[in-house]
């Protein structure tokens, strides 16, 4: 697990914690010899309402749908919403190389806004992810 910002440096223990245990509860015994998981977070002011809601909804993105950059046009806010919202995403790749070190997957991933404002949806996305990630681990038997 890495990570560069000390900002998300307990999120990034967590989802190595929660993944190790996803992964031995998913399959025992793993053909992939090492399962990396690298994440950055970024600031962002967010006036898209389809990106909004994809990122605070408790489940994290993966592959294609973990890139944001070409959302649908802007959806008119209601009458008594806000017009932007503020936060820290956090993003992510992970790698699951065999023994020999042959990659046999690389897929991003978005766990979308994970700041103190949005902490209520912080275990439920880190354990989604985690399930996630463990599952794959096991098709790749």
């Amino acid at each position: 697990m890495t990570t560069q910002n000390p900002q998300i440096a307990s999120t990034a223990e967590l989802l190595r914690t929660i993944t190790a245990e996803a992964i031995q509860r998913e399959d025992g015994a793993p053909r992939a010899a090492s399962v990396s998981i690298a994440l950055e977070s970024r600031d962002v002011v967010i006036t898209n309402r389809w990106v909004e809601a994809a990122l605070t909804y408790r489940t994290p993105l993966f592959g294609a749908d973990a890139d944001l950059s070409a959302p649908p046009a802007n959806v008119a806010a209601g009458r008594n919403s806000i017009s932007q919202i503020a936060g820290t995403v956090v993003e992510g790749k992970v790698q699951i190389r065999d023994a020999a070190g042959t990659v046999l997957l690389s897929e991003p991933f978005n766990l979308g806004l994970l700041d103190m404002n949005h902490a209520d949806r912080r275990l439920t996305v880190l354990r989604k992810t985690g399930e996630a990630i463990a599952v794959r681990v096991a098709e790749l038997r």
